[in-house]
């Protein structure tokens, strides 16, 4: 009989050897890169295009391409397209980042042919109705209008833009002004100069078997394709310590947002920048949200997150405040950053820490998918192929001299912050 008294046995986890994206060039130059994984006939297709925020000469071109190519092409109208994905249960959605510009689309396997169809239709021949540009210019200042209003959105729109400066093309900002300066032939050019027959990659996961990978290879494989244009030259980010504070007379909460560049992904103090971050703010139990929330009622959450975007990295606090205590938050918060660069953490904690980390890394591979995101942050940031078999060893390997010795490095009072309410 089971003694229930006694907890179950503890096995700690080791290192865990991922499945790698098989890659391929096609004879246009497309790079393939392909996860076989999964047993179900579905497949996770992403064509990614230098063609972010960081390729803009125009600021926010990217947004309003990803929203006129929406909008049909010569061969299918929007409302084809949107018909064929609906009643086939397809998912798809162009996502304008920092960096890249996806086209993202979820599908059955035995639809494969009809979708390549589309999106090639999409590639070379879209229309970008000039008629439907005002409109989706309407539909974003709308939507602008509604974010406005919010302290969090304000917040973090204002900390990219004092991070990086309001030139910058992770730093600016989408707003009237912006938009008014946009004109169509802006979004056109950068449609022909980003996307139209131009190179590309792809990447595809799930049950993308051998079939699936020669039925890839010879849609896109006739494509004539030419090189994106490169992109413009960026200033120089702000790193120096600068503080806002924007009142809203009716607002009964500060957001705030205080942080700082973070070390890149492929530089040796990532990982132990990672423990650092998940102690300070990471997860549920960390110092900020046992202090803020827990203790003090200040707050119902509070988190700390390092964004990795492909030229910078940067590590940001965000959280609601009481707006009568923001004070009293403010220096909790710096007291428990100063207390991580002033005193050894204990054994416990920080094994506590890393285990959380551990287990949240093994439950995000269950899916090939996942897998897929992963391929993406070792290729696009540069890292050995098998950077994440030896994860949770490294993880393992961070000691509280480690955690000291990186705060004092990268906590050094230099924050910018931000606060609105």
């Amino acid at each position: 009989m089971i003694d229930r008294t006694v907890a179950p046995g503890f096995i700690p986890v080791t290192d865990v050897k991922l499945q790698t994206a098989e890659s391929y060039q096609l004879n246009n130059g497309i790079a393939l890169h392909v996860i076989n994984a999964g047993n179900q006939p579905v497949i996770n297709l992403q064509l990614v295009f230098k063609a972010g925020k960081w390729y803009e000469k125009a600021p926010g071109t990217s947004l309003l391409l990803s929203k006129l190519m929406l909008e049909g092409t010569k061969k299918f109208s929007a409302k084809q397209i949107n018909d064929y994905f609906d009643s086939h249960g397809v998912f798809w959605e162009i996502t304008p980042g920092f960096d890249h510009f996806t086209i993202d689309i979820y599908l059955l396997t035995k639809f494969l042919h009809k979708i390549s169809e589309i999106i090639l239709s999409i590639l070379s021949e879209s229309l970008l109705p000039k008629n439907e540009f005002e409109v989706i210019k309407t539909r974003l200042r709308q939507q602008l209008t509604v974010n406005m209003e919010k302290t969090s959105y304000v917040a973090s729109a204002r900390f990219r833009n004092g991070l990086f400066g309001e030139d910058h093309a992770y730093g600016y900002t989408l707003d009237d002004k912006l938009l008014d300066r946009i004109a169509y032939e802006q979004v056109e050019e950068f449609y022909e100069n980003q996307i139209l027959n131009t190179k590309f990659e792809i990447i595809v996961a799930g049950n993308a078997n051998q079939k699936v990978i020669e039925q890839i290879s010879n849609e896109f494989s006739d494509l004539v394709l030419k090189a994106p244009s490169a992109p413009s030259l960026q200033p120089s980010f702000y790193a120096v310590k600068n503080s806002r504070y924007d009142e809203w007379q009716n607002s009964v909460q500060t957001s705030f947002r205080i942080g700082k560049i973070a070390p890149k992904k492929n530089t040796e103090d990532a990982i132990i920048f990672e423990v650092l971050n998940k102690i300070l703010g990471g997860y549920f139990g960390s110092r900020l949200m046992r202090n803020l929330r827990e203790e003090k009622g200040l707050t119902y959450g509070i988190h700390s997150s390092i964004a990795y975007l492909k030229n910078e990295a940067y590590f940001l606090i965000a959280t609601d405040i009481i707006k009568e205590k923001r004070e009293l938050a403010l220096s909790e918060i710096y007291k428990e950053i100063e207390g991580l660069t002033s005193n050894k953490i204990e054994t416990e904690e920080l094994e506590t820490v890393k285990n959380f980390m551990i287990g949240s890394f093994i439950k995000s591979i269950n899916s090939p998918f996942s897998l897929a995101q992963l391929f993406k942050t070792v290729y696009y940031h540069n890292l050995n192929k098998h950077f994440f078999d030896s994860y949770v060893s490294e993880i393992r390997k961070v000691t509280s001299n480690d955690i000291i010795n990186t705060a004092q490095k990268y906590f050094d009072g230099n924050f910018l912050e931000i606060a609105v309410g």
